[in-house]
């Protein structure tokens, strides 16, 4: 009777041993997850800043498109002045 109990014992050790590692395998898996969630929030986080980043090139870019439209509307009117003081000068 004892060699049959010593056994039964073992196999109770040895299924608490598997049920210890099956739960630390769940912790491990739950850690995990944690992670990939934590991750998630990095990367939207990530993509809002990047969103953010995109919003002001997108403002610069039409700051610099004013400035050309600024510059050629300058450019015009020295062209028109020119034409208009080179017709007085001819007229004179």
């Amino acid at each position: 009777m004892g060699a049959a109990t010593t056994s039964t014992d073992d196999a109770s050790a040895t299924t608490d041993d598997a049920t210890t590692t099956a739960d630390d395998a769940n912790a491990t898996t739950g850690d995990a997850s944690g992670s990939i969630g934590d991750a998630d929030i990095m990367l939207i986080d990530a993509c809002a800043i990047l969103n953010d980043v995109n919003g002001s090139m997108d403002d610069a870019n039409r700051t610099v498109d004013d400035a050309y439209c600024t510059l050629d509307y300058a450019h015009a009117n020295l062209e028109l002045s020119s034409c208009t003081q080179f017709v007085v000068w001819k007229e004179k």
